[in-house]
């Protein structure tokens, strides 16, 4: 199943308005993009390398963080854990 969303943090927009050149900027935004979505990474090079190395673990976190919330979903529609058997 494709990913529709993902999180874009300020942060990210920070890092990417300190780049100089609006190429390298966009090059950063569509690999966060890409990444995001779950689509092929973009090449990257110099100093949006080295800040997509930083952006990517919290992309891939947010990513797992979805996919394990999914496992819980049947218990939610139910209206939460299933109580103990005590």
């Amino acid at each position: 199943m494709p990913i529709n969303s993902f999180v874009f943090y300020r942060s990210f927009y920070e890092a990417i308005e300190t780049l100089k050149k609006e190429e390298d900027q966009l090059k950063l935004m569509i690999a966060i993009i890409h990444r995001g979505l779950g689509m092929e990474d973009v090449p990257l090079s110099g100093v949006a390398l080295g800040m997509f190395a930083l952006i990517a673990p919290q992309l891939e976190a947010n990513h797992k963080r979805y996919e394990n919330g999914k496992k819980g979903a049947p218990y939610g529609k139910l209206g939460g854990r299933p109580k103990n058997e005590n």
